[in-house]
């Protein structure tokens, strides 16, 4: 449970900032393909701009595909008290496991301000805008 408050106190502290990032991500990726339609497709101009947008998409990625393993990982907790063998334990536990498996129904999301989700149908969406 401890994990889950972290989760939840790091989204708090960083969903604004994460949003922020994003939109001047997704500014950047436009005024960039934009400068580099001005030139020739084999200008040095032109292949700095489609380098530069390459960085900037790769830094999108590694927020999108690290939110999404949290809320991957944190989908597998409720399977791995599931696959606990329960059976003949304290009753205490067997309640906890319980409460435990109920509150991981709900995975971990972490969002770009509550905008939207940090996950890799995100950064597809980034990609194709």
């Amino acid at each position: 449970m401890a994990i889950m408050d972290i989760a939840n106190q790091f989204e708090e502290l960083f969903n604004i900032l994460v949003l922020m990032i994003f939109f001047a991500t997704l500014f950047i990726l436009c005024f960039v393909m934009y400068h580099a339609s001005l030139f020739d497709l084999l200008s040095i101009r032109a292949a700095q701009d489609f380098s530069y947008v390459t960085l900037v998409a790769i830094q999108v990625f590694l927020y999108c595909y690290w939110g999404n393993e949290v809320r991957l990982e944190s989908e597998e907790i409720a399977n791995a008290c599931w696959q606990v063998d329960f059976v003949g334990i304290d009753v205490q536990f067997q309640k906890s496991l319980v409460l435990m498996i109920r509150r991981c129904q709900k995975p971990i999301v972490l969002t770009a301000g509550k905008f939207t989700k940090l996950s890799l149908e995100t950064y597809v969406w980034v990609r194709l805008s």
